[in-house]
């Protein structure tokens, strides 16, 4: 059994009346009551409208409800204010959403378009059509959803109205899950997570959105079969829910970490999560589709425990539940297929045929829902936004071509020190050519053995005796002859104890006789030895520059590089190179 199909009978209880209800009823209605009685409130005086919205939410009945609003609505129309007009109609249509009641939400929403098609402002209609749309999909009537977010998405650009934009594209997220789009659904919602992100840096209150797209991104990577993903943002969730108090989000981030659990076969963890959740709604009031979430989660853990005739037991409830509510999420497809494998198991032909006719009957509703939100998310959504983002293109390669001299001028300047770079790279690497064949031609060592020619004459100002100063000198040419100076770790001090010298003589005596301080000396004549030795030997050409370095003396790579340069004005890598190239001319 493909267990993405069994994470979405899981998680994806979340899409139609879970995460999709949720999402599609809640967005955008973060409203909490205050302890303020209707009768409390003069509808004369200059009550905000907030306190308005907040006792609508805590209003029991629908017709005071109802009433007091009518009242704000007299209020704005005597004051001639269009605009607090419209902010009454979208409370009401908010209010009458919960209970639920969409006919008088679908009414005032409809009077708020009506208003405003034909002058639209920054926020409507679009918000209507967008409450619109949270309705019809927490109905999961995907297609009605799909043709209003399209609506909205064409004023929300119009108005470059970004919030309206993020609210669009995470529905569209939601919508792009149902037809199996789930990588274009996560790049949605991170890019909505990218932007709350910004808003809250600039000092904006986006929390309450900010966690909605946590949750998402959850849930998302559940679906992708990602649960150690999943669970690093449900966790950031859950911490910021605890925070903020936001019970709301916190049930249902619960009951997405209990898929994540059970992805990873952690199957008690995933049970303690289902548990927790339902202590948590019943607190509140457990709805038929959190019955549904939760007696599916058992169902499908206790068949992958091997539990079947415990787990057929809760998915045959869920089916009942749907059909009592007249509800089919997309996930019913997995139970039903799990129940039809089950009673041909048991060669109950009967039940397996019933669950058979159920299951082709859905599918053909799931078919048709598919086709058309493939249509419309691609002819209203994407198309749309695709051509937007072309205009954004062309904006920008016309501001492109006003800056056209200050392109050309930096192109000219970087032309010229780019052939300014060339010329000196031309004339450096002629130079290179030019001491390497000098090196082959032993020029350079001629120079060296030239200035290790020995001067007997003693030199009055060395204030040293001439017997001290050859005797110096003859053990130099012995130290040069048995090749001493490759040893590693020479130093003045040492080789002018085995001299029978001290170190002052020992250096004024290479200072004078050998034009050059103990350290170019000894370097040198390494350097000199190593060059013949790269001539003729074709397996001290294949060591590494260190390895070479440390034949003949040297600590480090570094030291080597640096003293064949200062006497060859040459790098050893470039010598050997050019050595095997000619090697292999020969």
């Amino acid at each position: 059994m493909n267990s993405k199909k069994i994470i979405s009978s899981l998680i994806h209880k979340d899409i139609k009346k879970g995460i999709l209800t949720f999402f599609f009823l809640f967005t955008g209605q973060f409203i909490y009551s205050q302890e303020k009685s209707l009768e409390s409130i003069d509808i004369f005086s200059d009550e905000s409208f907030d306190t308005l919205s907040n006792t609508l939410e805590q209003s029991e009945s629908d017709e005071k409800a109802l009433s007091l609003a009518k009242a704000y609505l007299l209020k704005a129309r005597r004051e001639n204010k269009l605009e607090k007009n419209i902010q009454v109609y979208e409370l009401i249509a908010k209010r009458f959403s919960q209970t639920p009641n969409y006919d008088v939400a679908f009414q005032y929403l409809d009077s708020i378009i009506s208003l405003t098609i034909n002058n639209p402002g920054f926020t409507q209609p679009a918000q209507a059509y967008i409450l619109k749309a949270q309705i019809y999909g927490s109905q999961t009537d995907y297609t009605e959803a799909m043709d209003n977010l399209a609506e909205a998405n064409t004023y929300a650009n119009k108005s470059n109205n970004n919030d309206q934009q993020s609210e669009i594209r995470y529905f569209i997220a939601l919508l792009k899950n149902e037809i199996g789009e789930y990588e274009e659904s996560l790049d949605l919602f991170k890019a909505n997570l990218a932007y709350y992100k910004s808003r809250a840096s600039s000092g904006d209150d986006y929390e309450k959105e900010y966690l909605q797209t946590l949750y998402a991104i959850g849930y998302q990577y559940n679906i992708l079969e990602k649960p150690d993903s999943a669970l690093i943002y449900t966790n950031q969730a859950i911490t910021l829910s605890l925070k903020t108090e936001d019970s709301l989000f916190y049930d249902r981030l619960i009951i997405s970490a209990a898929g994540s659990f059970y992805q990873k076969k952690e199957y008690q963890s995933a049970l303690d999560n289902v548990e927790t959740y339902r202590t948590l709604r019943e607190k509140k009031d457990l709805s038929f589709a959190d019955i549904l979430r939760i007696e599916n989660f058992y169902g499908l853990i206790y068949y992958k425990q091997g539990k079947k005739d415990l787990a057929i037991k809760y998915l045959s409830k869920v089916d009942s539940i749907a059909h009592a509510n007249n509800f089919f999420p997309s996930t019913l497809k997995e139970n039903y297929e799990i129940l039809i494998e089950y009673y041909q198991s048991k060669n109950e032909i009967k039940k397996q045929l019933e669950y058979i006719d159920k299951l082709l009957a859905f599918d053909k509703v799931l078919d048709q829902d598919a086709s058309y939100l493939s249509k419309q998310l691609n002819d209203a959504y994407n198309r749309p936004n695709l051509i937007l983002a072309k205009q954004k293109i062309i904006d920008l390669l016309e501001k492109k071509n006003r800056d056209k001299k200050i392109v050309l001028s930096a192109l000219s300047i970087l032309l010229s020190s780019l052939i300014v770079v060339l010329l000196w790279n031309y004339n450096r690497q002629k130079q290179y050519k030019k001491r390497f064949q000098e090196l082959l031609q032993n020029s350079e060592l001629k120079k060296v053995k030239d200035s290790h020619t020995y001067s007997i004459e003693a030199k009055s100002d060395l204030g040293i005796s001439e017997d001290i100063i050859n005797d110096v000198l003859h053990k130099l040419e012995d130290f040069e002859k048995n090749l001493d100076f490759l040893q590693k770790d020479i130093s003045v001090n040492n080789l002018s104890v085995q001299f029978g010298t001290n170190s002052k003589y020992f250096s004024r005596i290479i200072n004078t006789h050998k034009s050059k301080n103990f350290t170019n000396y000894i370097n040198e004549l390494r350097i000199q030895y190593v060059i013949e030795e790269l001539k003729v030997n074709s397996k001290l050409r294949n060591y590494t520059i260190k390895a070479i370095g440390n034949e003949i003396g040297f600590n480090t790579a570094e030291a080597f590089s640096k003293s064949f340069f200062k006497v060859t004005q040459l790098y050893p890598s470039y010598f050997i190179k050019k050595l095997e190239k000619q090697n292999l001319v020969k």
